[in-house]
């Protein structure tokens, strides 16, 4: 299941708190933050986790919070929305390390 985001005039948005909640199968959202969202383009619950994850100052920066406050409003989603959105989403494995260029010629015997 993938909640679609909704508009909640109840829901209050705090730093370090989205002020989200599933209801019904959708993720009932703040009303400034579901218009800062779908400006980007996010419709679904599994879209705001995935953006919050790969763009959090971004994020941060839209919502006028700091980086910490950003890290605990994201655990706080991910709690809420464990259960009702793919644990791949939740907890992303960190992107594999490439190296580039040649390697330093003393370690290359090694």
């Amino acid at each position: 299941m993938n909640p679609l985001l909704v508009a909640d005039a109840s829901a209050e948005l705090a730093p370090g708190n989205f002020g989200s909640v599933v209801k019904d199968d959708r993720l009932h959202v703040p009303p400034k933050l579901h218009s800062m969202l779908r400006r980007h383009g996010i419709h679904s619950a599994e879209d705001f986790v995935s953006y919050a994850n790969a763009f959090p100052s971004a994020l941060a920066a839209d919502l006028g919070w700091r980086p910490e406050d950003l890290i605990r409003g994201r655990v706080a989603l991910v709690s809420c929305l464990r259960g009702h959105v793919r644990s791949e989403v939740l907890s992303p494995t960190d992107p594999p390390r490439f190296g580039y260029g040649a390697l330093d010629p003393r370690q290359a015997n090694r």
